[in-house]
Order: C-alpha cells, then structure tokens, then sequence
C-alpha cells in the first residue's frame, strides 16, 4: 500500500465535507426533526408500522430530492418548485378535510360553482343554504378515521343541507380553479376522497404556478419572495380550498410583475402591462379589504405610453374598472351580509366609527402595538389546522429569523424608486387599516373598545410590501458600488453557501411544523 495513500484519502474526505458541508449539516438538522417526531408519544402510540415508515421515508427522501435539486441548479425558482412540492404534498396528506380554517364552507361555495351556481341563492335571512350530496363531507378525529372513509361515493339520494353564507360573500373568481378540479374529478368518478383531493390539487398547482412565476420575474428581493412562501402558514393555506390561495398567490405575483415593470426593461411591456391591470382588477374582486392593491397600476412608467397624460388616462380607468366591478360585486354580495354574532350590527358600527374617529384611530394603533407579535408570529404559523395545533417553538421562531434575514439580505433600498416606496407603505398601511376595520364591523358588537376575530393569515398578502417598505425605516445604508449592491440584493444569486443554509433551515422549520401537525392527528 501506498504511504500516500492514507493521507489523499483523508484530504478527499476533508474536501468532500468541505463541499457538502450545508448538506451535511442539513442531514442532521432533519434527523433531528424525524428523531423528535419518533420520540413524540402519539406518534409513538400509533400501531401501523407501514404508516410510520411511509412518513419515515418522505421526510428522507423529501429532503434529499431538494439537496439535489439545490446542487443542480442555482435558479431560486426551480428550488422553490420542488420544494413547494414536496412539502405540499406532506401538508395536504397531513391535514384532512374540515381541519383547516373555513375549509368547509369554501368547499361547499366551491362545489356549487362547479354546478355552474355562480351567484349563491340567498334565503329570506340573507343566509345561504343548498343541499348537497351524501358522504361529500369526510372528517375525523384521526387518521384512522379519517381514511377509513377512503371507498365513500357521492349519495344523491340522502342528501343534506348546509350552510356557507359566510364563503358566499366572495367573488366566484376566488374559486375557479378548485371548482374546475371538482368538475373534472366528477366527471370520472363519484369518490368523495378523490373529488376532494382532486380540488385541492387543483388549487395548490394555481396558487404554486403564480408564485413560481413571481419569484422568476421579479428583479429583486427573489429570496424574500421564497421565503414567504414557504412560510408554514403560507404552505398551510396553499393546500386546502380557501379563497385565500388565489389572494395570497396573486399578491405576491402582482407585487413582483409591478416591480418587474417599473424597474427593468422588458421586451414586451405592454403585455406585462395587460397582465398587471387584469391581475390587480382580479385581485381586488377576491376580497374587497385588499382593493388597495390597484395602486400598483400606478408604479408604472409614463415612458410605456406616448405621453404622460396617455399614462394617466389609462392608470385612472383601470382604477375605475376596479371599482366598478367591486361595486357591481358588493352590490350582489349584499344580501349575503349577516350577523354571525349577538350584539353585531354592521350599519351600527360603521356609524360609530364615522361619529367617533379618534376614538377608533387609538383603538387601532392600540390594536396594532399590542398585538403585532401575535399577529405576526401567527401569519409565520405558530398555530395551524383549526388553529388548535401548536407548533413547536423551534419551528416559527427559526421562521421569523430566517424571514428577518431575508429581508435584510434581499432588499436594496437604492434601487427601489421612491413613487415605488411610497406606494407600497400606503398599501401596506391603509389594507392594515381595512382588514381591522371590516372585521370590527362583522365581527364585534357596536362599541366594544376592542378588535375580536383578527388572525395572523389575514396579512399574508401584504407582507412583501411590507418587507419592502420597512427596510428604508432601518439604518441599512449602503455606500458599495452598482455591482456590489446588484450582488447584497440578490438579483440573479440565487444560491450561495449562507442562502442554502438559510434555505436548509426553512425546511427544518417545515418540517418541524408538519410533524406536530401528524402527532396531533395520530
């Protein structure tokens, strides 16, 4: 044997640490996560071995599919691609039907729009009830039970009433994609299970196509982007059939497209443009506290028209297409409007507010400074399911760090232009304000000094501007070069060494936060 041998073997070995040292690291992280998954007693207590080892296997197999992806390629959005699917397939597995927030009723308006019912029937309450098919409604208390329900059919003998007023508020283009998976499924069969998972398909592969495309077109700031929407939250959302996937989705899709317009040149603007205009009108038609979102239109160059008064001409009639559709649609909407609540009167309420402005202005910046770590760490996901799983402390908290991190990392303040910077404090500001303020009308009885019912996942869709915005409050000078700057805001660099490991930590996050999701189900 060779003398040298001995030594080239271990300087191999420390050059292949060396490489993979992110990886190796990454390994260990995510045993830690399976080890503490196996240790939890629920898990422990479930008798099906196959299941275990099937949960085992895609922790494992997840993980290494998305180091290799990460290995092949440096482009942000085929890394979010696969890991988007990967762990959306765990959540959507992980979580059964009725178990996330509203999941129900969203199904239910879902359904009836793939019967071709567009605009829900109002009773003479203004509630909304329709009769649906036996056995389409499949819950449980754990997995067993749950999938034990796995051969149901449709019954459209014993069918049973039920009510979805509250989903029936919203426009029907928040439901497009997990009706047509609906409709499709029912074409070839009359499982409950497959028509369900099916929609739900359906709408993820939406919401994950508009976000993979944000982060490809967006010109900076890709790595906030990833981030959010990898969030436990975001991903916990994304999954199911709410109406929030295409608000979610098309928020950070029209952000990035505004961005893309206004601060690069493009080959075909105008069909950016176009995109940009349907895109916001349809965001606002999903729900009407995001309406702020049309000022993005005016983020767009005058350059793109013969001259500035043809740029106004068009920004102000898309701003007044918003508005008329959001008017046409509340106007329908309407009848929908009840009291969920004792004590609730809408017509009431916003009377006490107009009466008593400065009253309500303190009770929402009391709101809003007392309970902004709440709110914040539940948008990360500290509470997922019907919001009675709590996650482990390990996983939103390393969450908001990372999230911090690529706020700080990805943002140059520099190469926002400031009609940008300013739109996107009003939008984040006033939509802040309207959430709030919708929810005090719908949701708390006439002059209570308090907000009830705000949730975290309620600003999801503002959270990009609003990482975009707050940076410029933070004393983050930079005093590089052009392309120094290009480089610390992270146009094209998709993955260094610091943004793998960040990366590896967000997976870490997940799927900490997916295994108290099966414990809590075992």
């Amino acid at each position: 044997m060779n003398k040298n041998t001995f030594p080239e073997l271990l300087l191999k070995i420390g050059d292949f640490f060396k490489r993979n040292t992110v990886y190796i690291i990454g390994f260990f992280i995510i045993f830690i996560a399976v080890w503490r998954l196996r240790g939890t007693y629920e898990f422990a207590v479930t008798p099906n071995r196959g299941v275990k080892l099937a949960i085992y296997l895609y922790f494992f197999i997840g993980f290494a599919a998305i180091c290799f992806t990460m290995a092949k390629t440096k482009k942000l959005h085929l890394i979010f691609l696969v890991m988007t699917a990967v762990l959306g397939i765990g959540f959507m597995l992980a979580l059964p039907l009725q178990l996330i927030p509203d999941e129900m009723v969203h199904y239910m308006r879902a359904y009836d729009i793939a019967d071709g019912n567009f605009i829900a029937a109002a009773n003479a309450t203004g509630g909304v009830i329709r009769e649906f098919p036996g056995n389409l409604f499949i819950g449980g208390n754990n997995y067993q039970e749950y999938f034990s329900k796995i051969g149901f059919q449709l019954d459209y003998v014993n069918t049973t009433e039920n009510p979805y007023t509250s989903a029936a508020l919203y426009s029907p283009l928040s439901y497009l994609p997990q009706a047509l998976g609906i409709f499709i499924a029912r074409l070839f069969t009359d499982n409950s299970m497959a028509i369900f998972y099916t929609a739900r398909i359906f709408n993820f592969a939406f919401g994950t196509s508009l976000v993979y495309f944000a982060i490809k077109l967006i010109p900076f700031g890709k790595f906030t982007v990833f981030t959010i929407a990898l969030m436990p939250m975001f991903l916990h959302q994304q999954i199911s059939l709410s109406a929030d996937v295409i608000t979610n989705s098309l928020a950070l899709f029209s952000v990035a497209l505004a961005l893309k317009i206004s601060h690069e040149e493009c080959k075909h603007p105008k069909r950016y443009l176009a995109l940009l205009s349907v895109c916001l009108i349809v965001m606002t038609m999903c729900k009407i506290v995001y309406l702020l979102f049309i000022l993005l239109i005016f983020t767009v160059p005058s350059n793109l028209f013969h001259n500035k008064r043809n740029a106004w001409i068009f920004k102000i009639s898309i701003l007044l297409a918003a508005l008329a559709v959001n008017m046409v649609w509340f106007a329908i909407s309407s009848r929908y409007f009840v009291e969920f609540r004792d004590g609730v009167n809408i017509a009431e309420q916003v009377k006490f507010v107009l009466s008593n402005p400065i009253t309500y202005l303190w009770l929402l910046l009391k709101t809003f400074i007392d309970s902004f770590p709440t709110f914040f760490s539940a948008m990360i996901g500290f509470m997922l399911g019907p919001l009675t799983i709590a996650v482990s402390s390990w996983s939103y908290l390393t969450y908001m760090f990372i999230f911090i991190i690529a706020v700080c990392i990805t943002c140059d303040n520099q190469r926002i232009k400031k009609s940008f910077k300013v739109v996107q404090a009003i939008l984040f500001a006033g939509t802040a304000v309207l959430i709030c303020s919708a929810l005090y009308a719908q949701w708390n009885p006439v002059g209570v000094p308090y907000i009830d019912g705000i949730q975290g996942r309620y600003f999801i869709p503002i959270i990009l501007p609003f990482a975009l915005f707050v940076p410029q409050l933070l004393p983050l000078k930079n005093t590089k070069s052009t392309d120094n700057a290009a480089e610390l805001s992270l146009p094209a660099i998709e993955t260094t060494g610091k943004h793998k490991m960040l990366v590896i930590l967000m997976l870490f996050a997940d799927f900490i936060a997916l295994s108290d999701i099966i414990c809590y189900f075992c």
